[in-house]
């Protein structure tokens, strides 16, 4: 659930959140899109949690939490944490030492697509013991968890998680999962503008060349998937992917960026 870690080797950077919202009206407008136009007030703002909070708060989101592990020198790992979770929460994660066993966490870094908490919440006895427990300090059981790898080699989990009904989760998540994906770029991007991985010149991995260079053919992501045998799920994770490394709004942005900096040609399929 990307709560918070131990680390007595690292750095931890914790923020909580104070905020309450009583509106939960959902709102139409694409959630990525909207935190694009907010993204100033959310990097400027010294309670990010109470920004997250509010602000997924009007998507039917009750909690989002945010983990990132760089990589740094001696062997030592920066943990920087964003979590819109109750303090007696976190406390309590620490001291039973969830970070080692917090199956969304281990599940979700053994692969690259979005990890549904449906999916691990039927496991075994501890499991559930787990859910449960989060469930007693208000952490909602339906959620989603999306990892990020970047090219300097560090690693960040993205998560949100809603209080509402099974049937209405679905609902949510259908119409919100392709744009999560986006969104867990953004927030990244967003933070680690703090980290100390400045410097490493920006690139672009063979598969997200290959999604913008089709998307700069005029291909959309239905067609770009079959011409390179992925599913559109897949080519939108990579288009997500590139634009928040490229620091873009949309894929028309992305792929205009990309182009202008010469990390895709646009009659080069590599």
């Amino acid at each position: 659930m990307s709560a918070p870690v131990h680390y007595l080797n690292g750095c931890i950077s914790i923020w909580r959140s104070t905020v309450t919202t009583g509106d939960n009206e959902f709102m139409h407008l694409d959630i990525s899109q909207e935190f694009v136009e907010n993204a100033e007030k959310f990097e400027g703002t010294d309670d990010k949690p109470g920004f997250l909070r509010a602000f997924g708060q009007r998507f039917g989101l009750s909690d989002i939490a945010y983990m990132h592990l760089s990589n740094q020198k001696a062997g030592k790992k920066q943990v920087e944490l964003v979590t819109t979770y109750s303090s007696d929460w976190e406390k309590r994660y620490v001291e039973m030492g969830y970070d080692e066993s917090d199956p969304v966490v281990r599940n979700s870094f053994r692969g690259i697509l979005p990890l549904d908490w449906e999916a691990v919440t039927s496991g075994d006895k501890s499991t559930k013991d787990f859910f449960g427990e989060a469930a007693e300090f208000g952490i909602g059981t339906q959620g989603v968890s999306i990892p990020i790898r970047t090219p300097e080699g560090s690693e960040a989990l993205f998560s949100v998680s809603s209080m509402e009904s099974s049937r209405e989760w679905h609902s949510i998540k259908k119409h919100l999962l392709s744009d999560l994906v986006y969104l867990g770029f953004l927030l990244h991007s967003s933070l680690a503008k703090k980290c100390p991985e400045s410097g490493v010149p920006l690139k672009l991995s063979p598969r997200e060349r290959d999604v913008l260079t089709w998307a700069s053919r005029g291909k959309s992501c239905w067609e770009t998937g079959k011409i390179l045998g992925l599913s559109e799920r897949t080519v939108n994770f990579y288009i997500g992917n590139a634009s928040a490394k490229l620091g873009a709004a949309t894929k028309t942005q992305a792929v205009a960026i990309a182009l202008r900096k010469r990390l895709i040609l646009h009659n080069v399929i590599n």
